[in-house]
């Protein structure tokens, strides 16, 4: 069985909470609801790619380019649609990492969303209707297909 919606939006509400004050590697999103998958690697590793494409094309969270990864959203995909997430190389999963815009974290801070919050239903509200309005719904997935 595959999370519930809920379960998806808390793991979204912490990992944005996270990400209000400081970076996550790509690699941890979303890494609370793994067992929740009947396929866990597989199901978070097309959840975490779900995850990441919507919140940067909401505008919720921005991506730590390092080192030689080229700076170019179009290969990031293609990549994290190719690879694993704790596969060593080319290491877009490990190396880069996220954090969260200011629009994130007026977000956060405007729920008042702690650490040990349960879902906050005005929050899950909220970010559900920026996603519908960007067109990446949760209904939507998977948005960029894993290649495995």
């Amino acid at each position: 069985m595959n999370p519930s919606k809920e379960q998806l939006l808390h793991a979204y509400q912490w990992d944005m909470k996270f990400m209000s004050i400081d970076d996550i590697p790509l690699a941890n999103l979303l890494a609370s609801i793994e067992s929740l998958y009947p396929e866990p690697a597989r199901g978070r590793w097309q959840a975490a790619l779900d995850c990441i494409y919507r919140l940067i094309t909401c505008e919720l969270a921005d991506i730590t380019w390092v080192g030689e990864i080229e700076e170019n959203l179009t290969i990031l995909f293609d990549s994290l649609a190719t690879y694993p997430p704790l596969q060593l190389e080319p290491g877009y999963w490990l190396e880069l990492q996220m954090y969260g815009t200011e629009k994130c974290v007026d977000l956060i801070n405007r729920h008042h969303i702690e650490w040990d919050s349960d879902l906050n239903p005005a929050f899950a509200q909220e970010l559900e209707k920026i996603f519908d309005d960007y067109g990446v719904g949760l209904d939507k997935s998977p948005l960029i297909p894993i290649r495995a």
